[in-house]
């Protein structure tokens, strides 16, 4: 059965998420905001998740099975658009590259390169929720 609107998958508390990977962050960490908020770029950007740390500090976070140019785009605009929230990245596999190019960066190395903070895997690294 399809889900409306993309909705693809849904966790054992009822959420509905977009994707299998997207559940499987959303089963790891429990306490999670999916989709907590809509911020302007050239059009608007709804992260995948709110992280709000044991300091209080809110912490947004991107799952990627795939980093597109079309995401790659719209990341850097977001971050030149809004300098004061600070964006993570979730991949299933940081060190895929960009292209099939043998010289393509890594989506870790353009993270690095772009100023984004990245993990890899489902769990949320225990230093973020330290913050």
């Amino acid at each position: 059965m399809k889900h409306p609107k993309g909705i693809s998958k849904v966790t054992s508390t009822g959420i509905k998420v977009k994707s299998g990977y997207e559940l499987k962050i959303m089963e790891a960490n429990p306490g999670l905001i999916y989709e907590p908020n809509t911020f302007q770029y050239i059009l608007n950007y709804v992260p995948d998740y709110l992280l709000v740390t044991r300091t209080g500090k809110q912490i947004y976070i991107e799952s990627k099975g795939r980093l597109t140019q079309t995401d790659r785009t719209k990341m850097r605009a977001v971050k030149m658009n809004n300098p004061g929230i600070d964006v993570r990245f979730m991949f299933e596999n940081a060190f895929k590259k960009l292209t099939s190019s043998p010289r393509s960066m890594t989506y870790a190395q353009w993270c690095d390169k772009n100023g984004y903070k990245f993990a890899e895997g489902v769990l949320i690294p225990q230093q973020w929720k330290d913050e």
